[in-house]
């Protein structure tokens, strides 16, 4: 079904899609993994919720627009090109500053990864990063391809709405860098199909933005996470911690998340060897009230890392949750002092 003037007509057509019973993460994965076999191809190191600016001249469009593009994807809807250039004109500076932060933790910054980290969670300015430009074509002022390719920014997705006859001129735009992508208005089950490819494309920005973080993933760190069946271990612990935002550092080996309240928690990730070791430090650290034995074990693991690097967190263990391949999860909740 294609988007008409109606809007009530658009909301229909959206009706059979499960809004909010598939999380992002799964987007996220279902992007990336193959389908062959039971590995991920590449491993999402960043996650955060989509923010999308769409553009077309016609109000009636972007209105039937606004009634369909569910809540958990935030968006901002104009109908003039000039609009969209005052809304993303600090949009290549955000991203800039977003790397600056991503290498501040891979080059373990002053030594403290993590909290390099969580100063990236506590900076207003991710939240203001658009990850995807959905924009029609044909519009007075200037088209949809030209005003795509003027906004090209690594970690910026462009989607081009086009005319049923536009495949030629879209594969053009896409061949030339252009836009990442595009859909036909005409297409059947437009609504769903639109959404669906907003969310792979913010999988494919979080992708491209999380480059480095990846890159510095050990192999084995990065083989171990690649199971799906690991990934969908972790991924569950961070869902019951109402974890929606999250890097996946290498050094040390875990995840920091962040809740929709601002809340962070430390999922660190240990295994045999790993285990072995802090069993050896717990044996001369009296901070930590716990048997070395019950540490070789993953009964509770203790915080050493984030306790050494995040100003104010007292040392303390947590349980260890089996993730398979012999890797275990242990949650810390913490704050920041400011």
């Amino acid at each position: 079904m294609a988007f008409g003037k109606t809007p009530t007509g658009v909301a229909a057509g959206v009706a059979a899609f499960p809004v909010g019973s598939c999380c992002l993460w799964l987007y996220v994965l279902l992007a990336y993994t193959n389908t062959n076999c039971k590995n991920i191809q590449v491993i999402p190191c960043l996650n955060s919720p989509p923010k999308v600016l769409f553009i077309d001249d016609d109000e009636n469009f972007v209105f039937a627009l606004e009634s369909v593009v569910p809540p958990r994807i935030p968006s901002q809807f104009v109908i003039h090109a000039h609009d969209v250039d005052l809304l993303l004109k600090d949009e290549a500076d955000l991203l800039l500053r977003e790397q600056q932060m991503f290498m501040a933790v891979v080059n373990g910054e002053h030594r403290v990864p993590l909290m390099a980290a969580a100063d990236y969670f506590m900076w207003p300015g991710r939240k203001n990063i658009v990850s995807v430009l959905v924009s029609d074509h044909y519009m007075p002022a200037e088209n949809g391809v030209s005003l795509c390719a003027r906004h090209s920014h690594v970690g910026l997705q462009r989607l081009l709405l086009t005319g049923t006859p536009d495949s030629e001129l879209a594969i053009d735009a896409f061949n030339a860098g252009s836009i990442e992508h595009f859909l036909p208005k005409q297409t059947d089950g437009m609504a769903v199909k639109l959404i669906e490819a907003v969310e792979i494309r913010h999988a494919a920005s979080l992708q491209a933005r999380s480059r480095l973080l990846r890159e510095a993933l050990s192999t084995d760190h990065g083989r171990s996470l690649s199971r799906l069946d690991v990934w969908s271990a972790v991924m569950g612990h961070l869902e019951r911690a109402d974890v929606t935002d999250f890097l996946v550092l290498d050094q040390p080996f875990g995840i920091l998340g962040a809740t929709p309240r601002g809340d962070l928690v430390w999922f660190a990730i240990e295994d045999d060897a790993s285990l072995r070791e802090l069993e050896l430090v717990v044996q001369e650290a009296t901070e930590f009230k716990v048997k070395p034995r019950d540490v070789r074990s993953a009964k509770l693991i203790p915080n050493l890392d984030l306790a050494a690097q995040v100003s104010g967190v007292e040392p303390t263990t947590s349980p260890g949750c089996p993730l398979g391949e012999g890797l275990y999860l242990a949650a810390f909740p913490f704050k920041v002092c400011a």
